[in-house]
C-alpha cells in the first residue's frame, strides 16, 4: 500500500488534473492527500471524478470553506475518518490481508502564525490520547532548522513551535529519500527561495513497528511542493531497532 500527500497548489486547471491522474497511476498510490486544491465545493465532485474515478473521498469543506484538504483512497484499503479540522484530517487506515494498520494525521498548516500555533496545541492534545502507531505528514508550512531554507534567513523563533511539538510528542522524522528542499518559489535565480516545509513524522510506536519505511520526496512537477510518497509494502517488513525519538534541547 502506498500513501501520498501533495500540496498540488490548485486543481482547477485541466493540465493539473491530468498531471495528478498520471501521478496516481505511475506511483500506484492507494491513499492520496491533496492539499491546497483551491476547488470550490460545488465543483469538487466533478473534478474528483476526473482525477480519481470510483475512489472514496473525504474533504474538509465543513471545516474550511475552500476545502483545503482532500483525502482520496481506493477500495482496496480500509479508511476510517476520526476527525476533520480546518488544518488536518485524522484517520485510521488498514490494508486488508496484511498486518499494516496506523492512524494518520494529514496536515496542511495555515500560513497565519496564530492558526499555526493553535494547530500545535491541538496536535499535542490529540497526541496525548493516541496509544498506537501514528503518522503525521503533509505541508507543515514551517522549517525545523535554520539550514532548512536558502534565499532568506531563518530565525530561532520560526523553528521553535515545530521543535517544541516534536519534543513534546516525541516524534521523529521518517527516513527520507529524494529532494531535501521540498518547496521552491520558482522565481528568477536572484529571487529564488528554497524551503524544507513538507514533512513526515512518526511517533515511538510507528518507529518501533514501521521504522524501516521511508518517505520519498519526489520532483515537484506542476507544483511548488514535492509530493511525499510512503511505500508501506509488507513484502519486506521487519522490526526496526527502536530508533531514538527526536529530542530538542
Amino acid at each position: 500500500m502506498n500513501l501520498c500527500t501533495w500540496n498540488i497548489r490548485g486543481l482547477n486547471k485541466p493540465y493539473k488534473r491530468k498531471e495528478l491522474r498520471l501521478f496516481l497511476r505511475k506511483y500506484k498510490v492507494d491513499v492520496m492527500g491533496c492539499l491546497e486544491t483551491r476547488v470550490k465545493e460545488r465543483k469538487s465532485a466533478r473534478i474528483i471524478s476526473q482525477v480519481a474515478r470510483e475512489w472514496n473521498v473525504c474533504c474538509n469543506y465543513n471545516a474550511h470553506p475552500n476545502g483545503r484538504i482532500w483525502l482520496l483512497w481506493k477500495g482496496n484499503v480500509n479508511v476510517h475518518i476520526i476527525q476533520i479540522d480546518d488544518q488536518f484530517i485524522y484517520y485510521e487506515v488498514q490494508e486488508p490481508n496484511s498486518n499494516f494498520r496506523t492512524t494518520v494525521t494529514m496536515i496542511y498548516v495555515s500560513n497565519d502564525s496564530n492558526q499555526r500555533s493553535q494547530l500545535w496545541r491541538t496536535l499535542i492534545q490529540l497526541g496525548s490520547t493516541i496509544q498506537d502507531c501514528w503518522l503525521l505528514c503533509g505541508d507543515f508550512n514551517n522549517v525545523l532548522y535554520t539550514d532548512d531554507r536558502i534565499g532568506t534567513p531563518v530565525t530561532q523563533g520560526q523553528t521553535q513551535g515545530l521543535q517544541d511539538l516534536l519534543n513534546t510528542l516525541q516524534l521523529t522524522q521518517l527516513k527520507s529519500l529524494g529532494w531535501y528542499y521540498t518547496w521552491c518559489n520558482k522565481q528568477e535565480p536572484d529571487k529564488r527561495v528554497y524551503n524544507r516545509i513538507d514533512w513526515a513524522f512518526g511517533n515511538i510506536d510507528w518507529l518501533q513497528q514501521y521504522g524501516h519505511i521511508e518517505a520519498e520526496f519526489l520532483n515537484p512537477e506542476v507544483s511548488y511542493h514535492s509530493p511525499i510518497l510512503i511505500k508501506c509494502s509488507q513484502g519486506h517488513q521487519m522490526r526496526s531497532l527502536h530508533p531514538k525519538p527526536f529530542k530538542y534541547v
